[in-house]
């Protein structure tokens, strides 16, 4: 029988007290107790396990499945990697001590991995970085929960755009905190609507992605990104930009606008937390990124007591991709990706304009893994995907991206990532989209 999340948690929190009494003559702790029944109250909160559906029904066959948001392994740089490797174990004691890169490290990354990052980034930028407003961390999801537990209590306000990353709610779920939506546009968050939502709840935190949305490719204004700042320094809220796809505008494509970090350091607000990661623009399993961020946040987010227990986040990993751009491989493998990621999505962009019914609308990404699909009004994404499955095909609902909205407002949209096939299988996937949805439709 089909039960929402709220009841398979009750179920599971019977279960467990009764399995309690049974095999330890006791009732479960207070604790476990009081988890479930916090968890079974979240609302829309979906258990991971059907997040990771696609998986094993991707491995079944010859399935294409536009769900998967990574690179394909084409996309990551062995070799590169290998050569970085070999060198920053090679490397001269006066050029590295590899001593260091096996010792706990210092807690806001070694000195010498940060000035590479910030080499890195102000040749990206065309701007300056200074190494001390850089943090190595392990990725965006970390950052992200790293934040999270130096400035969120149970009880607090969270404010996200919607559509969003529906994983980083997760995060904000686990905190116990209330999270509101604000509707995304066409150049970004609702940024009236934020205000409003504002003076109502208070927000300690507000949550954007303002570089090629997931899951919509939609980019923040430069007007909006001032306006977001200014808000924040009015209601005295912190901003997370969520960059991971900031340097991932494709190559004949015009640059984004900079990095929100630099609309708070031109008005010296100290509220922007811009969260990065290798994971896009080099490879996931590094699991390595970057906070930037003023030295006013940095205080904050340093003065934990794990990190003043185990030290560097990653001092390993971080002194490889040192070496990486270094060597100049960063640099090459970026400019790979983007090439490749335009062709992939021209190729898919190509295929459905050429398939897709006219009732099917979409915008041409810029940048970044996706491209959303709105189907007509009338139309529901998972019937279609459940006829699509059968076809060898999957991807992402709407509704996914955005939990606090009402139930039918994406009910009918589609994300597809282009990121993890080649062209050619790109085109066969988006032909037999459309035949679904034909039939769908009549």
């Amino acid at each position: 029988t089909q039960s929402t999340w709220g009841n398979d948690v009750r179920l599971c929190a019977s279960c467990c007290m009764l399995l309690s009494r049974l095999l330890f003559k006791r009732p479960p702790s207070l604790a476990s107790a009081r988890y479930f029944s916090i968890a079974a109250k979240q609302p829309h909160r979906t258990p991971m396990s059907k997040f990771n559906y696609a998986s094993s029904w991707r491995r079944a066959g010859d399935k294409i499945d536009f769900a998967v948001g990574q690179p394909s392994r084409d996309l990551l740089p062995l070799s590169l990697m290998a050569q970085a490797t070999a060198q920053t174990f090679a490397a001269a004691p006066e050029q590295f001590d590899e001593r260091s890169m096996l010792q706990y490290g210092e807690s806001q990354g070694e000195q010498c991995t940060r000035e590479s990052v910030a080499k890195f980034l102000a040749a990206q930028y065309a701007k300056p970085v200074d190494p001390n407003t850089i943090f190595i961390t392990n990725g965006v999801s970390q950052a992200i929960d790293l934040v999270c537990n130096c400035l969120l209590s149970p009880g607090d306000s969270v404010i996200i755009e919607e559509p969003t990353y529906h994983l980083a709610t997760h995060i904000f779920l686990d905190r116990k905190v209330n999270v509101h939506g604000v509707k995304l546009q066409q150049d970004g968050m609702d940024v009236d609507a934020l205000e409003e939502m504002v003076k109502r709840v208070r927000p300690k935190l507000v949550y954007t992605i303002p570089v090629h949305n997931n899951p919509t490719s939609v980019t923040l204004s430069v007007e909006k990104r001032q306006k977001l700042v200014q808000l924040s320094v009015e209601y005295n809220f912190t901003i997370v930009a969520d960059e991971v796809y900031q340097l991932l505008t494709f190559p004949s494509t015009a640059p984004p606008p900079p990095s929100l970090y630099y609309f708070d350091e031109a008005v010296n607000a100290g509220t922007v937390i811009a969260v990065h990661s290798f994971s896009k623009i080099t490879a996931p399993g590094l699991r390595l990124g970057w906070i930037h961020t003023s030295i006013r946040q940095l205080d904050i987010l340093l003065n934990r007591g794990y990190l003043n227990s185990g030290g560097g986040l990653n001092p390993f990993t971080g002194c490889i991709i040192q070496t990486l751009i270094d060597n100049g491989g960063q640099d090459q493998h970026l400019s790979t990706v983007r090439a490749a990621l335009e062709e992939r999505s021209n190729a898919l962009v190509t295929a459905l304009q050429e398939n897709m019914p006219p009732s099917v609308s979409f915008d041409i990404p810029k940048g970044g893994y996706f491209v959303w699909l709105k189907l007509p009004s009338n139309m529901d994404a998972k019937e279609v995907r459940e006829h699509a499955i059968a076809e060898g095909v999957s991807f992402q609902v709407g509704p996914v991206f955005a939990p606090f909205a009402a139930a039918t407002e994406y009910k009918n949209c589609i994300r597809l990532c282009f990121a993890y096939y080649e062209p050619i299988t790109l085109v066969k996937g988006a032909k037999i989209l459309a035949d679904v949805i034909k039939r769908v439709e009549n």
